[in-house]
C-alpha cells in the first residue's frame, strides 16, 4: 500500500496578509541592511586578519544598522503573522472560540508593542535631552531611538489592522 507523504497529509494554515503603505520600503531596508552589514563584517574582519587595520568604529556602525534592521522587520513580520507561534491548544479552540482567542492574543501584541513604543520614545528623548553620542564616531543616538520608536507605531498599525480583520472576518478561527 502507497501511504501518502508527509507533504500531503500537513496543509499549511492559511494567515492572513495585510499589506500597508510603505511595506516594500520596509523591505528594501531590511535587504540592503542585511546586505550592508554583510559586507561591512566580511571587510572589517579580512582588514582585521590580513593587515591588522579594522575598519575604524565599525562596531558602533553595526550596532545602528542592527537596530534599524530589527525595528523595520518588527512591521513586515506582525502583518505577515510570522512570529513564532506554539500552537499547544489550538484544537481547543474552533469557530467563535478560535476567533475571540485570535483577538485576545492581537490585543496582547498590540499593548506590548505599545509598551515599546512608549519606552523607545521615552528613551530617545533622555538621549536627546544629554545629547548621547557613540563613543568613537560620535553619532547623535537619539535619531536612532526615535526611528525605531516610529516603526514601533507601524507595527502596532499593522496589529490594529489585524485584529480589525479577525474581528470582522465572518470565516472560522485560523
Amino acid at each position: 500500500m502507497d501511504e501518502p507523504t508527509a507533504s500531503e497529509d500537513v496543509k499549511p494554515q492559511q494567515k492572513a496578509h495585510i499589506a500597508f503603505p510603505g511595506e516594500k520600503i520596509l523591505q528594501g531596508i531590511v535587504a540592503i541592511n542585511v546586505f550592508m552589514m554583510m559586507c561591512i563584517i566580511f571587510i572589517d574582519v579580512f582588514l582585521r586578519y590580513v593587515f591588522n587595520a579594522p575598519i575604524p568604529g565599525s562596531y558602533e556602525i553595526i550596532r545602528f544598522m542592527m537596530g534599524i534592521m530589527i525595528f523595520s522587520a518588527i512591521p513586515l513580520v506582525t502583518a505577515t503573522q510570522g512570529h513564532i507561534v506554539v500552537e499547544l491548544f489550538d484544537g481547543a479552540f474552533k469557530g467563535r472560540a478560535g476567533k475571540i482567542r485570535d483577538v485576545c492574543v492581537g490585543l496582547v501584541s498590540f499593548c506590548s508593542l505599545g509598551m515599546v513604543t512608549y519606552l523607545m520614545y521615552v528613551q530617545a528623548g533622555q538621549l536627546a535631552r544629554f545629547n548621547k553620542i557613540t563613543g568613537y564616531l560620535e553619532l547623535p543616538l537619539s535619531p536612532l531611538a526615535y526611528f525605531m520608536s516610529a516603526l514601533a507605531v507601524v507595527a502596532m498599525l499593522a496589529q490594529l489592522q489585524l485584529i480589525w480583520t479577525r474581528i470582522t472576518d465572518k470565516g472560522p478561527a485560523q
